[in-house]
């Protein structure tokens, strides 16, 4: 098993969360026009089953899992737009500005 030369090494890294590693063997050459497919299925706690389907060679499946919780997002308030510039009276230092 060499990545690059009899397949490819795949990870995934979850935001916060621990990456998941999993080698995908080359398949046959493709000569027969059969293209792989690659389903994800919704599992419990928060947990993916990602399969690639390659006709004729066995299924390769990893499962992924949800990483924690992230902070709390901004309240989408620091973006101003309109047709003329800002005031220097508008908005709060930080603010991002749009002209629209």
């Amino acid at each position: 098993v060499q990545n690059g030369k009899n397949g490819v090494l795949v990870t995934i890294t979850p935001v916060g969360g621990r990456p998941q590693t999993t080698f995908v063997e080359d398949g046959q050459k493709g000569a027969d026009g059969k293209t792989p497919t690659v389903t994800i299925t919704e599992g419990q706690n928060g947990t993916h089953t990602l399969t690639v389907h390659n006709p004729g060679s066995p299924d390769v499946t990893t499962t992924i899992r949800d990483g924690a919780t992230g902070q709390a997002g901004r309240d989408g308030k620091d973006v101003l737009n309109g047709k003329v510039n800002p005031q220097p009276n508008q908005g709060k230092n930080g603010d991002k500005y749009i002209n629209t």
